[in-house]
């Protein structure tokens, strides 16, 4: 934390100053392209049959020129993310046998209540552990879906002051796999930042830079599952439910601990800086505020089952 100049106080870890272009008195323009296939990629350690699926396009195009020459200027950029992708994720599961009410060294009746989330677990495609349990290998798809937009303009008043303004859109979607199919969730965003800096050279001697900023996140977590008869399953009325084994025994299933998750957040930002430059001595001073307002809401609605083997499960 004291290591910083003075504007980059307060809290420690890494500062990263990011900065963006703008245009000039001339068009310049670029597209580009970043393509991946999983026809160039090695085979991971658990994937059966070769390569699974991934296709990442990574696109955007960049333009920039003046309005008015000399005076105003304008700076536009879009890119674009699409992914979807096959992982296999290897799980455990109940073995045939133990569906059945079969372990190792003794034999369980099973009770007809568990039925309807032993259906649920999908039969083991791997190796068997000799405990009741065996493996599975789920071949799980993910998606990424993503759109960024930013827009900048420059605007020079006078010989010592100058202008600019930025919006940036970032809207953003993808599906991630839990435990075990066909439980998946869905986790949206729409990020916007805005800024705005004016620049006054008072003096080769005497700098002042004053920005005003907000910047507003919205990511949000939903189960994607909607399942047939899924009432049917719930331990307490209208809460979702989940299979827990607090020995490992296999993986877990069921709905997500807490959904949905809402984290809105606005910060609305003032910062002022001033550069004295007198001979060898420089002095900088300024100040920072900062309106935070946080919007969370977290829902834990999930009964929840644990057992201690897979015995007491049957």
């Amino acid at each position: 934390t004291q290591n910083y100049s003075a504007e980059y106080g307060r809290t420690a870890g890494g500062v990263v100053s990011a900065v963006t272009r703008s245009g000039t008195n001339s068009f310049h323009g670029s597209v580009f392209e970043f393509f991946r296939d999983n026809a160039l990629d090695a085979r991971e350690f658990f994937d059966q049959g070769g390569t699974k699926p991934f296709r990442r396009n990574q696109f955007g195009a960049a333009a920039g020129g003046p309005i008015r020459r000399d005076r105003t200027f304008f700076f536009v950029n879009y890119e674009g993310l699409r992914e979807t992708r096959t992982q296999t994720l290897p799980r455990t599961v109940p073995s045939a046998a133990a569906r059945q009410g079969s372990l190792p060294g003794r034999t369980v009746a099973v009770s007809p209540l568990i039925r309807p989330y032993l259906d649920l677990i999908p039969l083991p495609n791997g190796r068997d552990f000799g405990d009741g349990t065996a493996e599975y290998l789920w071949e799980a798809p993910t998606d990424a879906h993503e759109n960024f937009v930013s827009i900048r303009l420059d605007h020079q008043l006078s010989d010592r002051q100058s202008l600019f303004g930025r919006v940036m859109v970032d809207s953003a979607r993808s599906s991630q796999p839990n435990t075990l199919p066909p439980f998946q969730s869905l986790v949206t965003s729409r990020n916007v930042f805005a800024t705005m800096e004016h620049k006054y050279i008072f003096s080769p001697h005497l700098l002042n830079v004053a920005r005003a900023a907000f910047n507003r996140t919205n990511p949000l977590l939903v189960d994607q599952v909607d399942l047939q008869g899924d009432d049917a399953r719930r331990f307490v009325a209208g809460r979702t439910w989940s299979l827990n084994s607090q020995v490992a025994a296999f993986s877990d299933i069921g709905h997500l601990n807490s959904a949905p998750q809402h984290f809105a957040q606005n910060i609305s930002q003032f910062s002022d800086d001033v550069d004295v430059q007198r001979g060898a001595h420089s002095i900088r001073l300024g100040f920072n505020f900062e309106r935070i307002q946080n919007n969370n809401e977290t829902q834990t609605n999930q009964a929840q089952y644990q057992f201690t083997d897979l015995a007491s499960l049957l």
